[in-house]
This record gives C-alpha cells, sequence and structure tokens, in this order.
C-alpha cells in the first residue's frame, strides 16, 4: 500500500512573535497561554509551560509546575513537555485544553508531587486515572497514590500501598482499574489489585514474589485488548531468566502463560548488544506495553529497546533503540521515531508505524520546517491523535522556536 503522508504546515514566524510578545506576561498569568491556528483538518497550537502532556477524549490532559526543583542555572530537572513529573516541594496543577473549542480548564492542584507514572494514565467511565507519590519516592513508608482526575473538574486521592515504588502499570477491564505495583521489603511482593470507581474499594487480586523452590516472579506491566487482560513479567530461575506473558479474565481468572523470551531476543539482536547487555534489557523496566486486537505486542521498556511483535506467528515486526517510542494515550497503539532518524538525516520525515490487521504500515510525518523533530506522540480511545513538536537545538542556531502541538481526528483526516 502507498505510504501516507501527513504534512504539518507549521506558521513558525508568526508562533515565535506571539511567544516573543507574552514572555515577560507569562510570569503573571494565571492561565497559561493557549494559542492555536488551523491547516485543513489538523490543528497546530502551544501550551507554554506545559509538563507530561498526553491525549484523552476529554482533551489535552497536562500538567503546570509552580516552584519546581530546578538546577543551578533556574531549568527545570525533569523534561517538561513529556517526560515525568519531578516538582517535590512545589505545586502541580492539572489542566485539560480541548482542541476543538479552545477552552483551556485547570482541573486541580497536587502539592509536593514528586513523580507520576504518565505513561500509565488510563480513562474509564469519562474520567481519567493516574499514579503518583510524593516526597522522596524510595523512602520506605512513602505511599503509591491513585489521582482520579475528573475533566469537568476535580481531583481525588486514593491510598494504592502505605509503602510505595514509583514503577507501576495500570489498565482497564470491565469498568473497573487493574493495577500491578510493587510493594518494598526485604524480600517484597508485586501486587495484582482491583480498583472499582464505583465504591473507591481497592481488592487485592494476585500476589508474585519468591516461591519455594527458589524461583521468584516480577511483574513489569499490565495492559488489555478489549477482551481479556495481559500481564507481563519476569520469571528468574537457575537456569536464566524468562519473560512471561500471563493472559486473564476480569477478577484475575482464567490464567495462560506464554513464555515470550524468545520474541524478545530477537527483538533485541538486530541491535548489537553484548549477551550480559541482552539479560540486562531483558529485567528492565517497563514504560509502555501494549497489545491490540490483532495480536501486536507493543513493548518499551525503561532503558532502550522498543519492539512491535506479532504474536499470533511470534515474528518482529520492528525494533529499534531509544530512538523508537511506542505511543502513550489509550487510543490506537503505534511506533513513531524521534529526531528523524537521527543526525545527519534530519532533513528526512518523521516516521510512524501504525498496526494495519496483523503488520504495521510505515507513514511519514512531514514537516515544512526541518528544524522540528516529534518529542511525543498520542491518541485517544475515540479516534483523536496527537504530536508534540520540538525544535531540534542543533538546528535551530539563534531562532527561538516554541514546541507545538498537532491534532487531528485520524478517520477524518483522509476525508
Amino acid at each position: 500500500m502507498k505510504n501516507r503522508v501527513l504534512t504539518v504546515i507549521l506558521l513558525a514566524a508568526a508562533f515565535v512573535l506571539c511567544a516573543c510578545g507574552e514572555r515577560e506576561q507569562r510570569a503573571v498569568r494565571e492561565e497559561p497561554a493557549v494559542k492555536a491556528a488551523e491547516k485543513g483538518k489538523m490543528k497546530v497550537f502551544q501550551l507554554p509551560d506545559a509538563a507530561s502532556v498526553s491525549l484523552t477524549d476529554s482533551g489535552v490532559l497536562y500538567c503546570r509546575i509552580t516552584d519546581p526543583e530546578t538546577d543551578e542555572n533556574g531549568n527545570l530537572k525533569s523534561d517538561t513537555m513529556c517526560g515525568p513529573i519531578s516538582a517535590e516541594k512545589g505545586i502541580t496543577e492539572y489542566f485539560i485544553y480541548n482542541p476543538e473549542n479552545g477552552k483551556n480548564q485547570s482541573i486541580g492542584v497536587v502539592e509536593d508531587l514528586s513523580y507520576e507514572a504518565m505513561y500509565a494514565r488510563t480513562e474509564i467511565g469519562g474520567k481519567i486515572y493516574t499514579l503518583f507519590m510524593r516526597g522522596d519516592t524510595l523512602q520506605d513508608g512513602n505511599p503509591l497514590k491513585l489521582l482520579e482526575i475528573d475533566p469537568h473538574g476535580g481531583l481525588k486521592e486514593y491510598t494504592v500501598c502505605e509503602n510505595g515504588f514509583p514503577f507501576a502499570s495500570m489498565t482497564e477491564m470491565e469498568g473497573k482499574l487493574v493495577i500491578a505495583y510493587h510493594e518494598p521489603g526485604e524480600k517484597g511482593s508485586d501486587i495484582v489489585a482491583e480498583f472499582d470507581p464505583a465504591n473507591g474499594r481497592i481488592l487485592e487480586l494476585a500476589r508474585y514474589g519468591y516461591m519455594e523452590d527458589g524461583t521468584h516472579e516480577r511483574i513489569r506491566a499490565v495492559c488489555n485488548d478489549d477482551r481479556q487482560g495481559y500481564l507481563l513479567s519476569i520469571r528468574y530461575t537457575d537456569q536464566g531468566n524468562r519473560m512471561i506473558l500471563t493472559s486473564f479474565a476480569p477478577g484475575f481468572e482464567n490464567l495462560r502463560t506464554k513464555d515470550i523470551t524468545d520474541i524478545f531476543a530477537e527483538a533485541v539482536r538486530t541491535q548489537s548488544l553484548t549477551e550480559e547487555d541482552a539479560a540486562n534489557e531483558l529485567i528492565q523496566h517497563v514504560a509502555h506495553f501494549r497489545i491490540n486486537r490483532d495480536g501486536i505486542l507493543f513493548y518499551q521498556n525503561s532503558s532502550c529497546v522498543t519492539f512491535a511483535a506479532n504474536l499470533q506467528t511470534d515474528t518482529v515486526l520492528l525494533s529499534g533503540t531509544d530512538l523508537l517510542n511506542v505511543s502513550e494515550g489509550n487510543g490506537t497503539a503505534f511506533l513513531y521515531e524521534i529526531l528523524k532518524g537521527g543526525e545527519p538525516e534530519s532533513d528526512k520525515a518523521n516516521r510512524m508505524f501504525v498496526p494495519e490487521r496483523e503488520n504495521l504500515r510505515e507513514r511519514e510525518f512531514e514537516t515544512e520546517d526541518s528544524r522540528y523533530y516529534i518529542s511525543v506522540a498520542s491518541s485517544a480511545p475515540h479516534g483523536e491523535w496527537l504530536v508534540v513538536l520540538e525544535p531540534c537545538e542543533e538546528r535551530k542556531g539563534s531562532a527561538e522556536l516554541p514546541t507545538l502541538l498537532c491534532y487531528w481526528q485520524e478517520e477524518k483526516y483522509y476525508d
């Protein structure tokens, strides 16, 4: 099939003038300034000072940090647009921006938030849920919290675990949240729990850890394909570590396991890793784990391995290093390249790899200004897509270019 090309017209000059003219006012502005422009069926806009951007059915969810932790030059220590929030002793304010009508709404604030697992953001029943911690995330007795975000206004907190750990995962099944998290301790345990939004209760479903035979198993992530749930874990044995995929029904019933270690090994074989490095990559924490209805697995760990694989044929469709990412959000999962494939190929289009039945289709996302690259991409359940474009520091020279966000309805874009 001929590749489809998305072309973004970046009104860079106009945006730069807007951004420069507002810089002095931004310090006293109570609401972040939002500038929007529309080209065809794609909207291009800015969200100054935005942190941790992802797309939901209600709009673009993002944060603004007040009095965040900074370095000696006053710069944020976190990646403000797409990385985890790090704002210890500050105030994190959540916003929803609706690209369809331009409405920008403050939802509420969380004080002393030090970490949000934004990759675990999950939509259910018209609300958005995410996991976070305050203070020192590795200190004993620091709870893992579940944050309920009502797009119409309001935040509500629940305690998942009194002694928490920052790496956690979450998915939705039949109107409830399935949460996988680690409970630190001398040996520690990994727990699968269920949260019922109807009554706010959290019920433990399963516990993983050390077994009597000396083996132990650690959870890495959970997801679902709209029919059943999946749990990804690492099983440690004297004969070697194994990557295990467990499918389950609601209530964590009808468990069926599949060893996918060979799929992971095939994915890393093309990355020129030593045997020791490949073994280390296998046990890394996981940032993105998705499986769609056609059996395509999307995987990205917290180190440098990203791949997509067909679970029906046990074949790797595409693999890469940290320049290949899995999309954010609860909509269609796909892969995309950042840095346009890396220098010196920056004049080439950004590439996306979108699922098509049991395979991936390559698509180009082309900008008229070659100084921009995709830093993060996201999709929502009802078919909206979002791409965040950052200027390349090495190519922009002395120009002051803003971060741009591009939003469109995927099904309508090709009408």
